[in-house]
């Protein structure tokens, strides 16, 4: 049943009778099948990566930092910030590109790339410890590039000294050319009264200049990492080249017994084996009848499984595979 539609109100049916059902139109086919938007995919891919290879050495600094904002935007990349948007709100990213992007094209206002550039850089960027939000050692390095031990405030205070240890805090003490003192307490005291209100104190360990080592560390892990992996690539490889030394014998078994029926090679040496057979199984005494009878099947069903075209070679090979089977028969029974 469906309501009824504005052309059909004057129409008049019956309460038992059924609307007839509307069919849908037939679904039109894309210009394009899935494949080929894969495949374009990849070439718009390849074009896009020639003309970046094209600009690399003469690129525009701003076109660069818009290109990093979109990529920053892009649908493979995710970005944790220590504060998430609330659902359903436009990211900082998607904020930047809507507005150096209005029409689609960069509005080439340098004012407005480094607005946009450096609050991106502000939402994604941050030292915080977290394994999942925090950007580790490359926002250090950041903090070098743009000298940003020059912004860091005065360390000298309660709440922050209280996180040094009582070993940690006469170090500290140490470095501004205190005298010891008893408890931890106290060397906090002593360097607040050193640096005063105005003053200014930032422990080294606190600053950005440890980045570098770090960074190097990391570096060197890398290269650590990628080298026992090459190794371990290494031999393997070598572990399947023993295994397929013998794969060139593999064509030539497949030669003798791969196919239904066997080469001359194989009927000479089916033959002898037979012949061994047949003399150690055979009892001495056996009917003159009884072999000219199995000789006569033997030929009867060589004739039958053989082709015609098959040569006399080829009617012994089924002749001589047959009588193989039928000893082990015999010797069975």
């Amino acid at each position: 049943l469906r309501p009824q539609e504005a052309g059909e109100q004057g129409a008049t049916t019956s309460s038992r009778s059924v609307a007839p059902a509307s069919v849908a139109a037939p679904k039109e086919r894309a210009a394009i099948s899935g494949t080929g938007l894969t495949m374009l995919g990849l070439i718009r891919t390849q074009a896009l990566h020639a003309a970046l290879d094209a600009v690399v050495e003469d690129v525009d600094p701003w076109d660069l930092v818009a290109a990093l904002l979109l990529a920053l935007g892009g649908k493979n990349v995710t970005v944790h910030t220590p504060e998430r948007e609330p659902y359903g709100q436009m990211s900082r990213q998607e904020i930047a590109l809507a507005a150096l992007f209005p029409e689609g094209v960069l509005i080439r206002d340098p004012a407005l790339l480094r607005q946009e550039a450096v609050s991106v850089l502000k939402n994604v960027a941050n030292c915080t410890i977290s394994q999942h939000s925090g950007s580790g050692v490359t926002a250090q390095l950041m903090g070098l590039l743009f000298d940003a031990d020059a912004q860091m405030p005065n360390m000298a205070f309660d709440d922050f000294l209280k996180c040094f240890s009582k070993p940690g805090i006469m170090e500290a003490g140490k470095a501004l050319n205190l005298l010891p003192r008893n408890t931890g307490k106290e060397m906090r005291n002593a360097i607040m009264a050193h640096v005063g209100a105005e003053g200014r104190w930032v422990p080294e360990q606190a600053g950005f200049g440890s980045a570098a080592e770090g960074w190097k560390a990391k570096l060197d892990a890398m290269v650590r990492k990628a080298e026992r992996l090459a190794a371990l690539s290494a031999d393997h490889d070598g572990h399947d080249e023993e295994e397929g030394e013998f794969d060139h014998l593999r064509p030539v078994e497949e030669e003798l017994y791969g196919t239904g029926l066997e080469g001359a090679d194989e009927a000479e040496t089916t033959s002898a084996e037979t012949a061994d057979a047949a003399e150690v199984a055979a009892p001495e005494g056996r009917d003159d009848e009884t072999a000219e009878l199995k000789d006569a099947l033997l030929e009867q069903a060589g004739a039958v499984l053989a082709s015609d075209d098959a040569g006399p070679d080829a009617r012994a090979a089924v002749k001589a595979h047959l009588d193989s089977h039928l000893e082990v028969v015999r010797i069975a029974a």
